[in-house]
């Protein structure tokens, strides 16, 4: 079954969420890539120290499309498995860390990271005195200060850069059921693996019945 299968199984309106999502998801991309060309600021290669420790958080709503890519695959079960008891707690499953290089490592679902992850380093927010600031991570402000001064000053004066609060709102907007709450990033794969899977269940229930009738 292919995910395209699987996403014709679901509610009409989960569907239009779906395309809304992977849409958004395609936006910010492009806003994040636009933002570092002009600002010149940049990770560090190979760092990976935002997706070290529990504190990645995303919606549900936002890893369905993964969910779904997942069961296409057949590795539904592998990663049911891998989110069961304390891990969903804890560090994001889908980080690959670098056996050689401490702190460094790669996302193993980088096509299909939600938006936190895209966004983290190099969006901005709003202070108390309405200034546009930019919010960044540790590790690029030590490691790249002149860059950081830099695209804050260009921040300050208009460059558009992508916003994290303006990201979660549109996604609450799309799914206020699904894409208001932020959860460990486990939990979240999980509650959409374990969705996906009680939508094919019943197709599956429903088709037997159907045979049987017929």
């Amino acid at each position: 079954m292919t995910s395209k299968d699987i996403e014709a199984l679901l509610s009409p309106q989960m569907q239009k969420a779906l395309e809304q999502i992977k849409e958004l998801l395609r936006k910010t991309e492009d806003k994040t890539l636009e933002f570092q060309k002009c600002s010149g600021l940049h990770c560090k290669k190979g760092c990976g120290a935002c997706c070290v420790g529990p504190h990645v958080s995303t919606t549900v709503i936002e890893m369905m499309p993964l969910a779904i890519e997942i069961f296409a695959n057949g590795q539904e079960d592998e990663f049911l498995v891998k989110v069961a008891g304390d891990t969903v707690q804890g560090q994001c499953i889908f980080y690959k860390p670098d056996p050689h290089i401490p702190g460094n490592g790669r996302c193993g679902i980088y096509a299909h990271r939600p938006g936190v992850c895209r966004l983290f380093g190099f969006s901005s927010s709003t202070d108390k005195r309405g200034k546009n600031v930019l919010s960044t991570c540790k590790v690029i402000k030590e490691s790249f200060p002149q860059d950081y001064a830099h695209a804050q000053e260009l921040i300050e004066d208009g460059l558009a850069s992508p916003s994290m609060s303006g990201y979660t709102f549109t996604i609450s907007s799309i799914d206020p059921l699904k894409g208001a709450e932020l959860y460990p990033i486990n939990y979240a794969i999980k509650e959409a693996l374990e969705y996906v899977g009680l939508i094919l269940k019943h197709s599956c229930a429903r088709k037997g019945k159907e045979h049987v009738e017929h």
